[in-house]
């Protein structure tokens, strides 16, 4: 299995340095960098720095924030995320076999911080899970807030104590399905002593119902993991986060488990002495068995899905452009972003 250090580069970089790829683009959310694949927006700096280019490399990222009051405050605080949608290619049916029969298990959620004064990392989140509930495709609007409201649609695993969730699909309203999103409890942190961030959880595919088809294998979910920084100034109401990982599948099925991970580092700076906590390097993704590529797709053929890099995202319409198999060799079409934007607890 994938060792930690490297999902947490795949996650955010291509070989190339560019940001890394999602595994499908995400159907039906706004137009941001988050759509296509990974991102960093005010990174190591929780503060005014964030907007200047000579000291944040991904200052771009943020500029469509760059006005006042946004880019005169702090950012004291800081929690933890990860949010699940589907992608364009499979929209509300996943593949062919999917009966909804499957959970998305998700546990063991850190955050941690390196001091730039220090160069030390502190675990500032270590939590078994996390809040969370259902809200539309562009994370912006809740229509189910607690795990609670929806208990058939949600559990904690009777096995391991993890919670494990799968989505909703209203019969009535705006939303065709709703996503999901779940954050840590607030953290306070220094605005001016943030030399690196990583965020990280595991997840794996579990069976609901046992008396039903294991429908693991056609599930489709695609799963991403975040931070964001908090204002210290109340009208702050839009803004941007610290960053978010590429949407990918889950592909794990228990009790194999995989990584999803974020962070603020370049491959040569996570890879380098001190770019990574040693409790971090030591791990690699469990259960021993390499998972095969989420399957069969259509017709019966095996939808493998993209390497890290090997595809660009489509610009729109993505389902369409795909075969009536929904399979291609390597979509065409350029990146299209609009500079993110994150609206989170």
């Amino acid at each position: 299995m994938a060792s930690f250090l490297d999902v947490a580069v795949s996650d955010m970089r291509q070989p190339s340095g560019a940001w890394a790829i999602a595994d499908d683009a995400w159907w039906l959310r706004f137009e941001s960098g988050f759509k296509y694949g990974s991102s960093v927006q005010m990174g190591d700096y929780p503060n005014p720095l964030a907007f200047n280019p000579a000291y944040n490399p991904y200052a771009a990222e943020v500029a469509w924030a760059n006005t006042p009051p946004t880019n005169q405050t702090t950012w004291s605080r800081m929690n933890q995320w990860y949010h699940a949608g589907l992608g364009e290619t499979y929209t509300l049916n996943h593949a062919p076999g999917w009966i909804n029969n499957t959970y998305v298990m998700v546990w063991g959620h850190e955050l941690w911080i390196k001091s730039r004064a220090t160069g030390n990392w502190t675990r500032r989140v270590n939590d078994l899970n996390l809040d969370g509930g259902w809200i539309d495709p562009n994370i912006v609007g809740w229509q189910y807030p607690s795990w609670s409201l929806l208990p058939n649609d949600s559990r904690l695993n009777p096995e391991t104590g993890y919670r494990e969730w799968r989505m909703v699909y209203p019969t009535t309203g705006e939303w065709p399905y709703l996503g999901i999103h779940a954050w840590s409890t607030m953290i306070t942190i220094d605005p001016y002593d943030v030399g690196g961030v990583i965020s990280l959880f595991r997840s794996s595919l579990t069976v609901r119902d046992p008396a039903k088809s294991d429908d693991r294998d056609s599930s489709r979910f695609l799963l991403a993991a975040g931070s964001d920084y908090m204002p210290d100034d109340s009208r702050v109401v839009l803004y941007p986060g610290c960053g978010g990982s590429r949407m990918k599948f889950v592909r794990a099925k228990w009790p194999n488990w995989q990584f999803h991970v974020m962070h603020t580092m370049t491959e040569a700076q996570i890879r380098a002495s001190g770019g990574c906590p040693a409790e971090l390097l030591a791990l690699s993704e469990g259960g021993g068995a390499v998972e095969p590529p989420p399957g069969p797709g259509p017709g019966g053929t095996t939808i493998i899905a993209p390497t890290v890099g090997e595809w660009q995202p489509l610009l729109v319409s993505g389902k369409a452009a795909w075969g009536a198999s929904g399979v291609t060799g390597s979509p065409s079409g350029k990146i299209r972003r609009r500079r993110g934007i994150v609206l989170m607890e």
